[in-house]
């Protein structure tokens, strides 16, 4: 399985408008590549994931044109916890 290590995501040169968004593992292989939209002056913002913790839920808004923000929920699991099934 593989760890989620950057995120990066395309804004407008004003950072009101997300363009797109992409994942990549530890090898710098893309989970996902996705671009709506770009022009000369988006830029692109980079998040490192840190080592240990996992991405487990994104949230956002959007109208009907555009997402407008976005975040990224991270936690740590727990090394202790036992897996019942």
């Amino acid at each position: 399985m593989s760890r989620i290590a950057d995120v990066y995501i395309c804004l407008s040169a004003k950072g009101d408008s997300i363009f797109g968004f992409q994942m990549l593992n530890d090898q710098g292989e893309y989970l996902v590549n996705e671009t709506w939209f770009e022009s000369e002056d988006s830029v692109r913002k980079h998040f490192s994931i840190p080592k240990g913790q996992e991405i487990i839920g994104v949230h956002g808004s959007a109208d009907e044109n555009y997402i407008r923000s976005l975040g990224l929920i991270l936690w740590k699991p727990n090394p202790q916890a036992k897996n019942v099934r």
